[in-house]
């Protein structure tokens, strides 16, 4: 899970990018960057779920790292 963590780099800079515009900028355009920010940490943190874990049990490990990853998406647009 510690490597998990380089993987939030991506949402760490929309965080950072949504406290700089503020709540001037739409929420499209907030959705839209980070949604970026998501979809680049879930992909970067799937090549470590492939290294540790087996075929098929793949998807069921990568779930709750989906799940983490969403939740903080969401607060970030909050």
């Amino acid at each position: 899970m510690c490597l998990l963590g380089y993987c939030l780099f991506p949402l760490n800079i929309a965080a950072i990018i949504n406290l700089g515009v503020g709540a001037d900028v739409h929420i499209l355009i907030k959705l839209a960057y980070i949604s970026v920010a998501f979809i680049w940490s879930t992909y970067s943190s799937v090549h470590f779920i492939k290294a540790m874990v087996p075929e098929d049990r793949r998807a069921l490990a990568m779930y709750p790292v989906f799940l983490f990853y969403l939740f903080l998406s969401w607060f970030i647009i909050l």
